[in-house]
């Protein structure tokens, strides 16, 4: 039995979707924490006990422990994220990044690191809860009273705390499960209608998701190229100001070009053989600081990159490329 059209359609966008998860997968870093507080309310406040607030009037927090120790989490957390940023490609759905299965190994220890150096926290900051407590209680002992109450035991504050790193795909349903409308005594023109809803539903997540994918593609070689374009136009700029182009700013290149390299999926040849002679040419230990010639080849090599990362004519065809690379 031939493919409904509708079949056919969804079919078409996993082929997409496995075509891309055979090059890398899809990473969420999950965060817990304790607030390190409770609510507000009318009896904390001693000018309004007794008075109904008005409802444009919204109660903060009280803090339980000192808010540098909840600065300490937040610095990890805010590290394993942006760390994430810097070696992935965020992907339109589910909030999540891109990563390429090239540096898929490295990323994933990374955030284990990071996984570790949070649970560690979170084991210090349980063995040093009472005294954590103590010291909030003694700072503020005119309000031990009404703190002391919303303390919760060690056991629970520890359940609060999570850091995981979550891998998966996507994929898109065959098919939307029709309403079962017997249920409710429908008439005819009522399931007909209800059909087509969800029809024109089924068709507007397809569109959509198709939309998200090939936006996503055409986003991941724009995001790529412009991190090269930021930091070879800086180059750039010190070799015609006649500045000296030090170690740190080879090693910025270098890094760079590792980092494309690692995260170009989807083959970018142009830019990424402009980048080999430049490597090349960072890697041979010529002194571009004295050797003016070398530091013309150099500048030569850094505008090639420039001219060819800046180019926007050629996403079509490399994304298109990359589609019809699909196997059926």
């Amino acid at each position: 039995m031939s493919e409904s059209p509708r079949q056919a359609q969804s079919t078409d966008l996993n082929n997409r979707f496995q075509r891309l998860f055979r090059d890398g997968k899809l990473l969420q870093v999950h965060v817990r924490k304790w607030s390190m507080a409770t609510r507000l309310n009318e009896t904390d406040l001693p000018l309004v006990t007794g008075t109904k607030l008005p409802e444009f009037f919204k109660l903060g927090d009280k803090m339980l422990i000192d808010e540098a120790e909840m600065k300490k989490f937040v610095a990890v957390e805010s590290s394993a994220r942006n760390y994430l940023r810097g070696h992935a490609l965020p992907f339109p759905i589910a909030q999540a990044h891109f990563v390429p299965n090239k540096v898929l190994l490295g990323v994933l220890e990374k955030l284990d690191e990071f996984r570790a150096k949070y649970m560690e926290l979170v084991g210090t900051f349980v063995t040093n809860y009472e005294a954590h407590k103590e010291s909030m209680l003694t700072k503020h002992a005119a309000h031990r009273a009404i703190l002391l109450p919303y303390y919760p035991s060690a056991e629970h504050v520890r359940a609060k705390f999570d850091f995981h790193v979550g891998m998966f795909e996507v994929s898109f349903p065959r098919q939307m499960r029709e309403i079962d409308l017997a249920a409710v005594q429908a008439e005819a023109t009522a399931r007909e209608d209800m059909k087509r809803k969800f029809e024109a539903e089924w068709q507007r997540q397809y569109s959509q998701s198709m939309q998200q994918v090939d936006g996503f593609l055409r986003e991941a070689v724009t995001s790529m190229r412009s991190r090269v374009v930021e930091v070879f136009e800086t180059i750039a700029r010190k070799i015609r100001n006649r500045e000296v182009v030090s170690a740190t700013n080879l090693k910025t290149m270098g890094s760079i070009i590792e980092a494309f390299d690692g995260l170009d999926f989807l083959d970018d040849r142009a830019v990424r053989t402009k980048l080999d002679a430049v490597k090349t040419l960072i890697g041979s230990g010529r002194d571009f600081k004295s050797d003016q010639l070398a530091l013309n080849h150099l500048g030569a090599a850094v505008s090639d990159v420039l001219d060819v990362a800046r180019e926007t004519t050629d996403l079509d065809s490399l994304t298109g490329d990359y589609i019809r690379k699909i196997e059926v």
